[in-house]
């Protein structure tokens, strides 16, 4: 069987990996354009950024970022390279209450996520 996905960013190239690794003929077609949103998409899967609790998305969001580790470890072990996964998000702000003597980053994880949040301290070059 042949498939034609329509679209290179990361969703199209994840789709025709994935159908490729099941054994698919596949051909990706991508217009190429300059500021394609393709060039600047982090692949972020963020259910609670997103504002996805409580919509029929939620679900089905919070089991896609659970299936990610694994797809991340299947593309490392294809490509024999890291694609840098990191699980959580990172909120960056002044510390709370606003101190400046407090640290100034927190990992925030994703709903779901075995992450706990944690407090780092800032880093600043001069």
């Amino acid at each position: 069987m042949s498939v034609i996905v329509v679209g290179g960013g990361l969703i199209g190239s994840a789709v025709a990996f994935t159908l490729r690794d099941a054994g698919l003929e596949v051909e990706v077609l991508d217009a190429d354009l300059p500021g394609a949103a393709w060039r600047a998409a982090a692949g972020l899967l963020t259910p609670h950024g997103e504002r996805l609790h409580g919509t029929p998305l939620h679900a089905d969001a919070l089991e896609s970022l659970s299936l990610w580790p694994d797809f991340a470890r299947s593309l490392e072990a294809y490509g024999g390279q890291s694609v840098h996964f990191r699980p959580g998000v990172l909120h960056i702000g002044r510390g709370q209450g606003g101190q400046e003597s407090e640290p100034a980053h927190q990992s925030v994880p994703e709903e779901g996520s075995s992450i706990r949040p944690a407090w780092c301290a800032p880093r600043w070059r001069g």
